[in-house]
């Protein structure tokens, strides 16, 4: 750790880069890190939280629902997310149900939500959440798509951060401009 105004020889500033790179791209699970699992690993792990753990403890009627949910979550990181959109996108009969399988997500800590600012409450419950996702090495290896966008795994591996030192991030967006 360097204390602010310490300076850092080029070598040891590499060697940081590197390991906020890995870290970044590996995730933090302790059995990736240490042992170099292959993202079978990860997905084997999302499979049983999911059916496992969220599914069985709440009832879930459509698990299969809950777990497209999940891996959409992982595909999108850092982006707007409303219960009527996750109603419409997977063919849910109600907007409540959206919303507990969200909370169900986020309650198993696989997902983190960050609020919309706003003064009055009223606005915060009706605008999109912003969802981002709990580890990256997670997201990589559970992601549909065919190349990560570094910029979204960048924002969602500093809201992670923010939210382990305990800060209360909220998100913004007007026309034209987003603030998170």
């Amino acid at each position: 750790s360097c204390a602010a105004g310490t300076s850092v020889s080029t070598s040891d500033r590499a060697r940081i880069e590197g390991r906020l790179r890995e870290y970044g791209e590996v995730g933090g699970f302790p059995e990736m890190v240490l042992s170099g699992s292959s993202g079978e690993y990860l997905r084997e792990l999302h499979d049983k939280i999911v059916t496992r753990d969220i599914a069985a403890r709440f009832k879930v009627r459509q698990p299969r629902t809950l777990k497209e949910l999940s891996l959409y979550c992982f595909s999108n990181p850092a982006t707007s997310l409303t219960y009527n959109c996750v109603k419409r996108t997977f063919d849910l009969k109600s907007s409540h149900t959206a919303g507990n399988y969200v909370q169900y997500l986020e309650e198993a800590y696989l997902i983190l939500l960050a609020r919309p600012f706003a003064f009055k409450f009223r606005e915060q419950v009706r605008q999109a959440r912003k969802v981002y996702t709990v580890d990256n090495g997670l997201t990589r290896a559970l992601t549909t798509k065919v190349s990560p966008d570094r910029g979204a795994l960048l924002e969602n591996l500093v809201f992670q951060e923010l939210r382990r030192r305990g800060v209360d991030a909220f998100c913004m967006t007007q026309p034209g401009y987003e603030v998170d």
